[in-house]
């Protein structure tokens, strides 16, 4: 899903970059005045680990492979503002260091996969958490964040071939349906480490998700005791 240079049309560019820049500036003010120590640790960390992640590829058939995106991930753990900087961050280094991704299609990066595949999805996530009683359960949530991730990569793949339709590259009725049918493979190993990633950290750091959880105020305020008791 990284773009390379070279591929996009001049026009679809020149609309991503001021798009990316412009959500990158307005989730900057967001966090500024509320970004702490421990925030900004979680964050390298969560940040360091989504990036290691997505270097390991496994195998979807096809003769295609796919690799996690995390997206989601980091907005459900960071929030929207933080998670959106910290995809930002991964995809510059990977395109500036790592030649993943193209340095001028970047702005099409970070639409698809910062935009659409975090900001958007956590959004939508939200909407759902918020609305219905089920999804603010252990169970539910679960089911929500597995499911999000799923729509997550199959959202940002939809772009990302609407994009170079409108380059002119291919048929947007051919090159659509084949990069989203891919990715919808792809979607189910999103799916399957964001369950197991989340089902692991409910059981050891349910305080990351108590915002999300209705009744889990009782388990995350003994952990939360715990860990002042050992300090």
């Amino acid at each position: 899903m990284h773009i390379p240079d070279g591929l996009l049309s001049n026009s679809v560019n020149i609309v991503c970059i001021p798009v990316s820049v412009g959500f990158l500036y307005f989730c900057n003010r967001k966090i500024s005045e509320t970004i702490d120590e421990t925030r900004a640790s979680i964050a390298g960390a969560v940040t360091a680990f989504v990036f290691a992640a997505q270097m390991i590829n496994f195998p979807i058939g096809f003769g295609a492979s796919g690799h996690f995106l995390g997206a989601f991930l980091l907005s459900l753990i960071l929030g929207p503002y933080l998670g959106f900087i910290s995809m930002t961050v991964i995809l510059a280094i990977q395109s500036l260091f790592f030649a993943d991704g193209g340095v001028i299609a970047m702005g099409a990066n970070v639409f698809n996969m910062a935009v659409i595949g975090g900001f958007l999805s956590f959004n939508i996530f939200n909407f759902l958490n918020k609305s219905f009683t089920f999804f603010s359960t252990r169970a539910g949530f679960l089911i929500l964040s597995t499911l999000t991730g799923y729509f997550s990569v199959a959202a940002a793949s939809f772009f990302c071939g609407l994009q170079i339709a409108l380059s002119g590259i291919a048929p947007a009725a051919k090159v659509i349906p084949a990069i989203t049918f891919i990715h919808l493979f792809i979607a189910l190993g999103e799916a399957g480490i964001l369950f197991t990633m989340l089902s692991f950290l409910l059981a050891v750091k349910p305080e990351l998700f108590a915002g999300y959880l209705n009744g889990g105020g009782k388990e995350v305020k003994t952990c939360v005791a715990n860990e002042m008791e050992a300090i």
